[in-house]
């Protein structure tokens, strides 16, 4: 949205529903999630962007992307880009631009009802620390992933206490009940899982719990699209969790953990 408002070009895209048996993975039909106004103005089938220019670059030109949509056949631009990587000549978005884009998406009365509560069941002077699936590392996903996508426990735990232990409220988000349970073992941390409404599962929880991540004042977590999308929308500052580790205690506090607690590891 915001990418077509700098060009000033319309707006279009396409919603595919998807099926999953993993909570708050699944899609439900663009009619579920999005007014019927912004359906009939912005949503159109696959078919439509099969001719469009595809750009695989973050940084996108402005006169190479006008010169393109220019060429006979093309159907306009399509990027797939979702983080705050995509440039048009350089520039990022904003973070009113983010906030902006945002507002102007079309969710349905449901969602925004959500969006609403998620903001104000947030305790103020909150961090929200994001584990992902995985984060504990566990079996293949060490083998396969790591250290490049997800991040040992022992380093979630420590950023945890010391979050706690600087006076905020953490509020600790993800999609792992297990991870959740032990790492908010005896820290006075919340869930936010609990801040959810009881009404709410699979998608609108999902949904819920971003506009609540959106609303912590800051955001500590590993890579994810996720933590990613809930920074821009809150305009929220995101760090990785080793940032707030001295990098000569990282290998020996995954060492000690490994030690102590082989299950984190080893499931």
């Amino acid at each position: 949205l915001w990418l077509a408002q700098r060009l000033g070009v319309g707006f279009r895209f396409h919603w595919k529903p998807l099926a999953s048996e993993t909570p708050g993975r699944s899609l439900p039909p663009a009619k579920a999630v999005f007014d019927a106004d912004f359906i009939q103005a912005c949503h159109r089938p696959l078919a439509d962007f099969r001719a469009a220019l595809r750009p695989v670059e973050t940084s996108l030109a402005r006169s190479a992307l006008t010169d393109a949509v220019r060429a006979p056949h093309c159907r306009g631009i399509v990027t797939e880009h979702v983080g705050p990587g995509l440039q048009l000549d350089g520039v990022p978005a904003t973070p009113a631009e983010h906030r902006d884009a945002w507002q102007r998406i079309g969710w349905s009365r449901r969602l925004r009802e959500l969006e609403m509560r998620a903001r104000e069941a947030v305790p103020e002077r909150s961090t929200a620390l994001h584990i992902r699936r995985g984060d504990i590392v566990y079996g293949q996903l060490r083998r396969k992933h790591w250290p490049g996508k997800f991040r040992p426990f022992a380093w979630l735990r420590r950023v945890a206490e010391d979050l706690c232990a600087s006076g905020v409220t953490v509020v600790v988000f993800g999609d792992s009940p297990a991870t959740v349970d032990t790492l908010c073992a005896g820290l006075p941390a919340l869930r936010a899982d609990r801040l959810r409404p009881a009404d709410t599962s699979g998608f609108e929880a999902a949904f819920f719990e971003l506009c609540a991540l959106a609303a912590t004042d800051r955001i500590v977590g590993s890579k994810s699209v996720y933590s990613s999308v809930a920074a821009m929308v809150g305009g929220t500052g995101f760090e990785l969790v080793e940032q707030l580790i001295p990098a000569d205690l990282q290998a020996s506090l995954v060492i000690e953990d490994l030690a102590s607690c082989p299950d984190h590891y080893d499931r």
